[in-house]
């Protein structure tokens, strides 16, 4: 493919389709993480971060800083999460399910 701006376009939209895949799976993750006991809450976060952190590389091989930093700042809370004895607090789940939202909009483009 000679065109660059072609080329991106046609990236964008592979890793768009990618991403939605990715975000399915975090979502699913909150999810486990609502109604889980101790045990599936590590597990839940775990499978979490390792999905963030390839959402994460694949938004900074396209150069989506915008998604890139959020996805970053969801595995920090993540990892603070996992450390914590305790269920999430509700306002947290509810943070969380937000950034999934905007991440999504970041992820189609918007």
């Amino acid at each position: 493919m000679s065109d660059p701006a072609a080329f991106r376009q046609r990236l964008l939209a592979i890793f768009a389709d990618e991403a939605q895949e990715h975000l399915g799976r975090i979502d699913a993750g909150l999810v486990a993480l609502e109604r889980a006991d101790a045990q599936g809450r590590r597990a839940a976060l775990e499978e979490m971060l390792k999905t963030l952190h390839t959402l994460k590389g694949a938004a900074r091989a396209v150069d989506l800083d915008h998604l890139e930093r959020l996805c970053h700042a969801l595995e920090s809370l993540g990892t603070a999460l996992a450390a914590a004895a305790a269920a999430p607090a509700a306002g947290q789940l509810d943070c969380l399910h937000r950034a999934l939202s905007l991440a999504r909009e970041l992820a189609a483009g918007g």
